[in-house]
């Protein structure tokens, strides 16, 4: 049976699991899922674009964690620390506006979508800093 409902916290979980184990899941990590906010812009959109916009903000804001583990001494606020800079920083804002145009360009064709997504991941990751 399909789901049809958006599922944040088993995103988060999925996405999580891709990221390189020796530091995102070591004990020290706080894996405290509940600090991310929900990354889409309203729960009028559609369960699959409300999955990919909040996927998306995940993936970007995991990444920047990450470096910042790399970096930094306090593990448990990564995490934390990552969102906030997704959100102060502007990259939320140009994420959510970007996908939302690829959104209504692309519709449901999924090649071009997946495509469109992978460019705004690409041009948006906000470890440019520390590479």
């Amino acid at each position: 049976m399909v789901q049809n409902r958006f599922n944040k916290i088993q995103i988060e979980q999925d996405i999580l699991s891709w990221m390189p184990s020796k530091v995102m899941h070591s004990p020290d990590f706080n894996t405290e899922l509940d600090v991310i906010p929900l990354m889409c812009h309203s729960l009028k959109d559609s369960p699959m674009h409300q999955s990919i916009m909040h996927g998306v903000g995940c993936i970007l804001v995991f990444e920047y964690a990450y470096f910042l583990l790399q970096t930094n001494e306090e593990t448990r606020n990564a995490l934390h620390l990552a969102v906030k800079e997704y959100q102060s920083s502007g990259t939320q804002a140009n994420v959510l506006n970007t996908l939302q145009h690829i959104i209504e360009e692309h519709g449901y064709d999924q090649d071009s979508l997946m495509h469109a997504i992978m460019e705004i991941i690409l041009n948006h990751h906000m470890s440019k800093k520390f590479l």
